[in-house]
């Protein structure tokens, strides 16, 4: 069953809040196995973004966290729902395969506050989850590849680790410490099936068998699918928009598993 979290979050009192972000955790793959490991290692990484902070300010405010999910769950979106939450790209080229992607899987969102006004808390998770790829879509060249740190770049490399046939140890992305003509290097496979660009790396894992390193492909996105493993709000007005249609998704999410359940 979807899960609400901590506080029992209506759409009148999220119209009262004024400092918070919804996220929403996408798809990896058509791999379920991978998307559930996928999803519990974004989470960790949110959670570890907020954790130092969370406990300094606890300290000095009688145990009050700074930042605090205040409901998340897992939910299944059809397809008006999508349209609503990504109105923005309704009509693009890409929108069908997106609509395809996250109408098929499932998704989990986040509503996450502060309780300070002094920070900010849409901003410090926009930081953590990292820019997305900037292409040349003209040339059909990637410029610039997620940040190191971020989750959009780090995730996928601890999801191919985990599953790595080759039984290794750590990865170490040595090409993407080294430009070419001003680029990260990468390598892009087409899809004719659904019209989208896969990004891949090489990175080398060491092998427990001889302790040598041995090339692997990970990879880092699906451009004109999910692109990125999580959508974060890049305003208030639109968290407020999402959070709200996430809301309304997951109550409908719990009914139909409560209906399921009871074999109605």
């Amino acid at each position: 069953m979807a899960d609400v979290k901590k506080q029992n979050l209506n759409l009148e009192n999220l119209n009262n809040l004024t400092n918070f972000t919804f996220v929403l955790i996408k798809p990896y793959s058509k791999d379920n196995a991978k998307n559930e490991v996928a999803r519990k290692l974004v989470k960790c990484q949110i959670a570890q973004a907020m954790a130092l902070e969370n406990h300094a300010y606890a300290h000095n405010n009688n145990g009050q966290l700074l930042y605090e999910v205040i409901s998340e769950g897992e939910v299944n979106y059809n397809k008006e729902d999508i349209a609503k939450h990504y109105e923005e790209h309704y009509g693009r080229p890409y929108y069908p395969a997106l609509e395809n992607c996250l109408s098929k899987n499932s998704t989990y969102g986040m509503i996450i506050k502060c309780n300070n006004s002094k920070f900010d808390v849409l901003k410090k998770i926009r930081e953590k989850a990292g820019a997305t790829i900037k292409v040349d879509r003209e040339k059909g060249t990637v410029i610039s590849l997620p940040d190191k740190k971020s989750i959009r770049y780090r995730v996928p490399f601890m999801i191919e680790q985990n599953f790595s046939s080759q039984n290794g140890g750590f990865f170490i992305p040595e090409n993407l410490d080294k430009k070419e003509n001003g680029r990260d290097k990468y390598t892009k496979v087409y899809n004719s099936d659904n019209n989208s660009v896969d990004i891949y790396t090489t990175a080398y894992v060491k092998s427990d068998s001889d302790n040598a390193l041995k090339p692997t492909t990970v990879k880092l996105a699906t451009m004109g699918i999910t692109e990125n493993l999580i959508h974060t709000s890049d305003s208030l007005q639109s968290a407020r928009r999402e959070a709200a249609i996430f809301l309304n998704v997951l109550e409908r999410t719990n009914k139909a598993t409560l209906n399921k359940e009871d074999g109605r």
